[in-house]
């Protein structure tokens, strides 16, 4: 029989260990959250953010309408924060909702906010969207042209694009840092 006192100590010792696959399974399951597209290989962003100066890439986006539109057409001229996602990207739904919440405040300013669905069929986003559009207008990059172009299918992504259309950051959230550089990109000529 043993001793209270080695008892106490598996018993202890037990407890560390629940303790242990606990917490790394809660660490797996938060990174697998959104990680396997349904549709497309893009993959969830494991990247925080970069800053960058160049070009915006031309290419040609879809609306939710289906007309075809130059991404450069819908920025230019206009400090643009671009937010890329997909509609299986769990990450994408906290990003897309602080990016929403910035369209609200900056509404009365110059700053152009744009929702652009990454890899997915018109049809697929307008079901997703049926559940509240967002308040800024959404494109679609269904062949990945943008985001191959930009050379980030990772998502979720927000990209930082100055009124002169030169990409100043891509990110994998939006944060206090990509607030403070919108809002120094307005105050900018």
């Amino acid at each position: 029989m043993a001793a209270p006192s080695d008892t106490a100590s598996l018993a202890l010792g037990l407890a560390r260990l629940v303790v242990v696959v606990v917490v790394v399974a809660v660490a797996v399951a938060g990174a697998l959250a959104g990680c396997t597209p349904t549709s497309g290989p893009a993959k969830t962003s494991g990247a925080r953010a970069e800053d960058v100066r160049r070009p915006l890439p031309a290419t040609t986006v879809v609306g939710l309408d289906g007309s075809s539109v130059s991404l450069a057409d819908v920025v230019r001229g206009r400090v643009t924060v671009l937010d890329l996602w997909a509609s299986w990207c769990t990450a994408c739904r906290a990003t897309s909702a602080r990016v929403a919440r910035l369209a609200k405040i900056y509404a009365a300013t110059d700053l152009l906010v744009v929702g652009l669905d990454v890899g997915e069929d018109r049809a697929t986003v307008t079901a997703f969207l049926e559940g509240g559009l967002p308040p800024h207008p959404v494109y679609l990059d269904p062949d990945f042209h943008f985001a191959d172009a930009l050379g980030r299918r990772e998502l979720p992504a927000v990209v930082f694009v100055d009124r002169h259309g030169t990409v100043r950051r891509v990110a994998a959230t939006l944060d206090e840092s990509g607030v403070d550089l919108a809002r120094g990109l307005l105050a900018e000529p």
